[in-house]
């Protein structure tokens, strides 16, 4: 399943506005994991969803999400980074 997958952290800080660099996870992760276990069309549920990583990688992927977060950083930065990922203006991963 990982054979060949490099995984290159790339600038994950810039990810999602630059903020909460202590446990994110990079796209490119989130990605592979999400081609490995689900299908176009599944849902990817992320109940900790922080800044919308999972959800925002999900969407590209053709996947339907449920994100659930409590902290303010639901509005401030995965709220409209999920917006600019359905209008295809998320430059991230």
């Amino acid at each position: 399943l990982w054979d060949g997958f490099h995984l290159d952290m790339g600038n994950v800080d810039a990810e999602a506005g630059g903020d909460f660099k202590h446990g994110k996870k990079p796209e490119r992760l989130l990605r592979r994991i999400i081609e490995l276990f689900t299908d176009r069309g599944d849902l990817v549920m992320d109940p900790y969803s922080g800044t919308g990583t999972t959800a925002a990688v999900a969407c590209k992927l053709g996947r339907r999400f449920l994100a659930i977060e409590q902290g303010a950083q639901a509005r401030t930065h995965a709220l409209p980074r999920l917006r600019a990922v359905v209008h295809g203006e998320d430059e991230g991963g």
